[in-house]
């Protein structure tokens, strides 16, 4: 975004979804209530808040759709965020959707970046691949493309490192930095959170 191609951003659409219509109650997540850190909502979307806030700055709640589909906890749930830039962000996290929208779509007057699937650091972790050294020997780029109407073009990503974060904590813990997310980020996007529980069109 910085480079200009998008323009003027003024829209993130960001995804956590997946098709999983078989709940699995042995999965705590799944079986315990929110007040037990249980759902989707309190799963996944402060992983979405957290990305969109570091982009956009601070936010705060415009809409929230919070319900359970297969029953057990909720396992969707649809935010829309205002950033005090202007941008606007929708967010989604369900385990109910048999056709997965794009993962991130950001979208400016100059065109739109898509990037399609989850990151693929999950999936090399899961096939037993790990970083060496604090650094992957495979690339962890996801695949990004920009679209302007019927023009289609490859975007190069920057490659992902969850070990990053996990060195950033280390270091704080040391004295020797900060978290790599603020408390006053952590505190509005907690504030969020409990906004949409409680404004929820679904009761």
């Amino acid at each position: 975004m910085t480079d200009g191609s998008l323009g003027k951003v003024f829209r993130l659409e960001g995804r956590f979804e997946r098709w999983a219509p078989v709940t699995s109650p042995d999965a705590w997540r799944e079986s315990l209530k929110k007040e037990q850190g249980g759902g989707k909502l309190l799963d996944l979307q402060p992983h979405l808040l957290s990305a969109v806030t570091e982009l956009f700055g601070p936010a705060e709640l415009k809409f929230s759709a919070v319900q359970s589909i297969r029953a057990y906890s909720d396992d969707d749930s649809v935010l829309m965020v205002q950033h005090a830039s202007g941008v606007d962000s929708y967010l989604s996290a369900c385990e109910a959707m048999g056709a997965p929208g794009p993962r991130i779509r950001v979208t400016g007057d100059k065109g739109s970046l898509i990037i399609q699937d989850l990151d693929p650091q999950e999936g090399f972790i899961k096939q037993g691949v790990r970083p060496v050294n604090g650094k992957w020997e495979v690339d962890t780029r996801s695949k990004a493309y920009l679209h302007r109407g019927a023009e289609v073009t490859e975007y190069e990503s920057v490659p992902g490192n969850y070990v990053d974060f996990y060195f950033q904590v280390k270091a704080c813990i040391e004295g020797k930095g900060e978290m790599p997310v603020s408390q006053s980020d952590i505190l509005m996007i907690a504030k969020i959170i409990d906004d949409a529980y409680e404004k929820s069109i679904h009761k």
